[in-house]
């Protein structure tokens, strides 16, 4: 059987607005592939007309298929408008979650809005059998990886920089250990042939605690700088195949959810909505949140030929509001 060509996206999105930490909290499930070729799997529909990207406009068509790993809620707008802004390219794609109805409903949703295919896989990148379970699909599926998104699930928003040694164990294991071997499955389906141009592209989705510490995100601090050594690492170690490893770190973001609690605060305050934003926001050059969109349309770019000559980087999505250099 011809190997389907995927691009393996693994993301992670956590419910953005509080203080100025990025921290987007699924409730999709875990997990979500992208692709393109109807062989990767039974029964997928084929529908949809719009066939543009959301945000940025692409160097090139993307080829091959779309990995999206993710805690998966379908009122998560980060976790769904990066789906959707990848389904706009004309690709196909493959949802990893725990939730398998909600994984089903997604994809019958995007195959009735967008072009391409959509299939999914399930499982919980915070056990290890899930993920071994998941690493055996891919194979059974002769799937080959194109490139990964991940968002790491996080432990809720602390301000106890020293938990008990059993909490930490669960925090590394959920947030770090378990979806970094869910990352080493989808790179061992890699193939990449810089020769003949084929790049791997994977984004780490991360948050701005990896660039400064943020007071009430202790234990993120921690496990959000790891993930920074550890996309550095693989960048090092992985670049000379043609595989690219950076990570995103937003800050912000006016999700749905974040812009109802503003609404509240302003209620409360005897303020206005715009009054209120625009005092949360006077620390931020830009005098703004980002969007949903707008991340969406950054994780495009940096799987796009955008990022063909950009490895081991953070980026951040903040608005200027990071002052390190």
């Amino acid at each position: 059987m011809t190997p389907a060509r995927v691009l393996g996206v693994a993301l992670h999105t956590q419910v953005v607005g509080r203080g100025v930490e990025c921290d987007p909290h699924d409730e999709w499930g875990r997990g979500g592939f992208a692709r393109r070729d109807p062989r990767f799997g039974p029964g997928v529909p084929q529908r949809g007309q719009d066939g543009h990207p959301l945000a940025i406009p692409r160097a090139r068509a993307y080829e091959g298929q779309f990995c999206a790993c993710c805690e998966l809620d379908l009122r998560a707008a980060a976790t769904y408008h990066t789906v959707a802004t990848l389904a706009k390219a004309d690709i196909s794609l493959l949802l990893a979650a725990r939730d398998t109805a909600k994984l089903e409903a997604l994809c019958a949703e995007l195959s009735s809005t967008f072009p391409g295919t959509y299939s999914w896989i399930s499982v919980d990148m915070t056990r290890d059998d899930s993920i071994s379970q998941f690493a055996k699909e891919l194979v059974a599926r002769n799937v080959v990886l194109d490139g990964a998104v991940l968002m790491p699930p996080q432990d809720p928003p602390t301000s106890d920089p020293l938990p008990s040694s059993e909490k930490w164990r669960e925090v590394l294991q959920n947030s770090f250990v378990g979806p970094l071997s869910l990352l080493k499955a989808a790179i061992s389906r890699m193939a990449p042939d810089p020769a003949k141009g084929r790049r791997c592209k994977v984004v780490i989705i991360s948050g701005i605690s990896s660039a400064q510490v943020m007071g009430n995100y202790a234990s993120s601090n921690v496990v959000r700088c790891a993930w920074l050594a550890e996309a550095k690492t693989l960048a090092f170690a992985l670049g000379d195949q043609g595989i690219h490893v950076n990570t995103l770190s937003p800050g912000g973001t006016l999700t749905p959810g974040y812009a109802a609690s503003l609404e509240k605060r302003a209620a409360n305050a005897g303020a206005t909505v715009e009054q209120r934003l625009s005092e949360e926001t006077s620390n931020v050059p830009l005098r703004k949140y980002g969007t949903p969109e707008e991340v969406a349309g950054a994780v495009e770019g940096l799987l796009s030929t955008f990022s063909d000559h950009m490895t081991g980087l953070n980026v951040l999505h903040d608005g200027g509001f990071t002052r390190a250099y």
